[in-house]
């Protein structure tokens, strides 16, 4: 999101048309809202596969590599230690809303 508001500063600061700031201010909003709508449906269907995981036989490491496996394939540029603490939060809330019933 750094290099949109960059993209705005510097257009902002330049004199141009109003029209063409806001139709700059209208695509960044777009772009954002949809970049928060990809990252929210990302985050349900990390906690789908946690929830599919939960109902298998198998130990928690290998629940944790099937759903870390499944997280870095549709994502393969998101860092690990960020998709671990995704994974770990989903639990986590997963625990509190006491819908899980072997923990990962």
């Amino acid at each position: 999101m750094t290099i949109f508001q960059r993209m705005y500063d510097f257009i902002k600061n330049i004199h141009t048309p109003n029209w063409l700031k806001k139709l700059l201010e209208e695509i960044q909003g777009i772009i954002i809202s949809t970049i928060l709508n990809i990252g929210k449906e990302y985050l349900l269907q990390l906690e789908e596969k946690i929830i599919e995981a939960q109902d298998t036989g198998m130990s928690w490491e290998a629940k944790w590599e099937y759903v870390f496996k499944w997280g870095k394939a549709n994502i393969p540029n998101i860092k690990d230690s960020s998709l671990n603490l995704a994974i770990e939060l989903l639990v986590n809330l997963l625990k509190q809303r006491n819908f899980m019933k072997v923990y990962i």
